[in-house]
């Protein structure tokens, strides 16, 4: 008895087809009906809100994530391309020699790819100066 006395309240007729309607009633049928759409259609509004923001943080997590990971890898790039400029026997060691006082995050590009003209040119140099030592003694 609730419902059919709220839906009374509404200014229209429960189960009335709304052309039978009077045009008063047409009007409180189509204006309840627009403000329970607009009402849905907030809810949805603030569910699609809030999954935009649980999925803004989830990419600024792996986000995060994947920087992390590069700049664990960068050292190990850095080494690679300079054991390659340098291949030979002794190379290993070599290289730790080589890089124990070396700032290795210079040899990276604003992207977290490695310089490998700056390794090459870095390297380049060290054998020209251990040529140059080795020539002098």
């Amino acid at each position: 008895m609730t419902a059919p006395h709220r839906r009374a309240d509404r200014g229209f007729p429960p189960d009335t087809p709304v052309d039978l309607m009077t045009a008063g009633q047409r009007l409180a049928y189509w204006v309840w009906y627009a403000r329970h759409h607009e009402d849905r259609n907030q809810q949805l509004k603030e569910e699609l809100y809030q999954q935009r923001q649980s999925a803004a943080g989830h990419a600024a997590q792996l986000d995060a994530e994947l920087s992390a990971a590069r700049a664990a890898l960068a050292p190990l790039k850095i080494r690679t391309a300079f054991a390659l400029c340098l291949l030979g026997p002794g190379a290993a060691e070599r290289i730790e020699a080589l890089l124990e006082d070396v700032v290795l995050e210079r040899y990276l590009l604003p992207d977290g790819s490695v310089d490998l003209d700056r390794v090459q040119s870095r390297v380049d140099h060290l054998l020209t100066t251990t040529t140059t030592k080795k020539e002098n003694r």
